[in-house]
């Protein structure tokens, strides 16, 4: 799975993605199954793939590129 750290991350605060390198509105894997209406396998399939960009704050929450849904 290809994730980066990003040293904090707050639930839908605006960020810059360190995958693609553009400001992104960075969600939550819940928030971006609901949008994409796919199941959290499906998901992290997608992120194994790189074709979701995640990344894993120092504090252990996790998030997710708006951009590269």
């Amino acid at each position: 799975m290809r994730r980066q750290t990003i040293k904090s991350y707050v639930s839908a605060t605006q960020a810059q993605c360190p995958i693609c390198g553009r400001e992104a509105e960075m969600i939550t894997e819940a928030e971006a199954m609901q949008i994409l209406g796919v199941s959290d396998e499906v998901l992290h399939a997608r992120i194994a793939a790189g074709q979701i960009h995640a990344v894993l704050a120092a504090n252990g929450a996790s998030g997710i590129c708006k951009n590269s849904l």
